[in-house]
């Protein structure tokens, strides 16, 4: 990706980050609470056969729609995969709901023969790992093993990613990428760091260095408002059958009925 693309991005992320009011360079989890304050529609749901482990199966996905009238955004997060995994998408997401291809395409249009995806994992990229940040990182760390600026060993690198995973977090593949985008990897050699994704090797850095945060697969099921929206899908006999009963027992959710709404002093 050219260098003014790339530069366009990292602009269209800054200034998400500041109509979004986050301060912090490094977002971590709270990615997950970004894409709440977007006004769109979250389902998180578990499909193991589509969960991740490189680049097959849905992680995720967004869909705009017309409902009433108005212009709503679907977003869909795959809980199978890891909750890093879960980040990233759901960052990637973020970009669709704020149209950051069609930002770019505008503003650039010979940036055209971009797929919108490529732009798309960008800005996740640019979001989760700033540019400045992850380079200041990957020097210290870089400097703990002594490097001797020329070359290193694989396992070094994949213990440092797994750091890196840790504190920015994201997957594997994810940080692997980002050497490549901030030229410190040559592309012919990321085939010799993706066979760690998902390996066991990897899987004994992350346990042996405690982070706790890292592979966790919670299959969470959620919606926004979908005990209410089911209430009133109830009550006005919009879905057939006991549709709205099943859907409660899929989702865990209690079949609650209005009451008396007490005053408390408080």
């Amino acid at each position: 990706m050219e260098k003014k693309v790339v530069e366009l991005i990292q602009k269209l992320c800054d200034e998400a980050k500041e109509q979004m009011h986050i301060t912090d360079p490094v977002i971590r989890d709270d990615v997950f609470e970004l894409l709440q304050a977007n006004d769109c529609i979250v389902l998180y749901y578990p499909l193991p056969d589509e969960a991740e482990s490189g680049d097959r199966g849905c992680a995720g996905c967004h869909v705009e729609k017309i409902v009433n009238g108005e212009t709503r955004q679907f977003v869909f997060i795959n809980t199978s995969n890891t909750r890093e995994r879960q980040a990233f998408s759901v960052a990637h997401e973020l970009g669709h709901i704020r149209g950051i291809d069609k930002q770019v395409y505008k503003k650039m249009p010979e940036a055209k023969s971009i797929k919108a995806e490529d732009i798309i994992n960008r800005f996740a990229a640019e979001l989760l790992m700033p540019e400045k940040e992850f380079c200041s990182v990957l020097k210290e760390r870089l400097q703990n093993i002594h490097y001797n600026g020329k070359t290193i060993k694989e396992t070094e690198l994949v213990e440092i990613s797994a750091y890196m995973m840790n504190y920015f977090f994201v997957p594997f593949k994810s940080v692997i990428m980002r050497y490549s985008e901030i030229n410190r990897l040559q592309k012919e050699d990321l085939p010799k760091l993706e066979k760690y994704n998902d390996s066991d090797y990897l899987r004994e850095i992350i346990k042996a260095k405690q982070y706790t945060r890292l592979l966790i697969v919670n299959e969470e099921k959620s919606m926004d408002n979908l005990q209410e929206i089911l209430s009133k899908a109830d009550k006005a006999h919009i879905l057939e059958g006991n549709l709205v009963s099943r859907l409660r027992e899929e989702f865990d959710l209690k079949n609650t009925q209005e009451g008396e709404d007490y005053t408390l002093a408080f």
